[in-house]
């Protein structure tokens, strides 16, 4: 049984304890055995799910039913894992370029998850995973300790309220403006199952980007995503005529040892509070490298 106690905040807007089990995404498959087994406490008291909760009420959850179906990752050594948050519920990880976020085989243990299932070992805790970056993107990937925040995350990046920032670099090209907004949809490459491109059939995709800083040769461009298409930000900079530099896919001409495309930022509403933190990782040194 996992559990949950909290204190509501003073600024708390009242609603129903069905509204705000749906506000914090709790499956209802869970809200059925709260309810059932009176499972959810109201300042010590089990209440009907159309009382309304007030500022300050304080909340215990008890999760008796919580299941996953995510594999069991074999641990390997976590010793070298740069963590930039962690709370009992998940971390915030740095994944360097050219190293999987998962293994595709069970017995494989060279991935990012298998280093964090090393880490988690000895307090007797296995990562699941919520989100991915393509092998040779780097950058912050977060990860959950329990089973019972993955639906919870799960839904927050699904509705865009988890943030992700992104670093580019790209060739210079004197006709990108400062600033704008990628619109164009992306469908599958039908030449190549690895590949995505820009297609008038494929799905809604939007990406809002800045040039953070420039020279005679390069741009650094700050990127944010409005949706979650695969591969987006390298399909969209491609398509507007500024591929990433060293990305194998979509700019297999580059010369660079290493794709630039870096994972810098998230911003996170934390479970079950209204809090947000933001988890910030500074540009690899090769980016500064080409600007200067």
């Amino acid at each position: 049984m996992l559990t949950r106690q909290f204190t509501l905040p003073a600024d708390f807007q009242p609603l129903n304890i069905r509204q705000a089990l749906k506000t914090w995404f709790i499956p209802r498959k869970w809200q059925h055995f709260l309810r059932i087994e009176k499972n959810i406490l109201v300042n010590g008291t089990y209440h009907h799910f159309d009382t309304i909760l007030q500022p300050n009420d304080q909340l215990t959850l008890h999760f008796s039913h919580v299941d996953s179906q995510q594999q069991v990752y074999q641990p390997s050594d976590g010793t070298h894992l740069t963590i930039f948050y962690e709370d009992q519920d998940f971390l915030v990880v740095a994944k360097p370029n050219n190293i999987k976020t998962h293994p595709n085989q069970p017995d494989e243990t060279d991935t990012l998850l298998n280093q964090v299932a090393g880490y988690l070992a000895p307090k007797q805790q296995q990562p699941y995973i919520l989100h991915r970056l393509d092998m040779y993107t780097s950058g912050l990937i977060m990860i959950a300790k329990n089973p019972l925040v993955v639906p919870i995350l799960n839904a927050q990046l699904r509705d865009k309220l988890i943030k992700r920032n992104y670093l580019a670099m790209v060739a210079y090209n004197f006709a990108l403006p400062s600033q704008g907004q990628i619109t164009w949809p992306i469908g599958l490459d039908p030449k190549d199952p690895r590949k995505r491109m820009v297609s008038a059939n494929g799905l809604p995709a939007i990406t809002d980007f800045k040039i953070l800083a420039q020279n005679r040769n390069y741009q650094l461009l700050h990127l944010s995503l409005q949706t979650g298409r695969t591969h987006q930000i390298r399909v969209h900079l491609a398509a507007e005529g500024v591929p990433i530099l060293g990305d194998p896919l979509y700019n297999p001409h580059s010369k660079m040892p290493m794709m630039f495309l870096h994972a810098y930022q998230m911003k996170i509403p934390l479970p079950f509070s209204k809090n947000i933190i933001t988890v910030t990782t500074p540009a690899p040194s090769s980016f500064e490298n080409l600007l200067r």
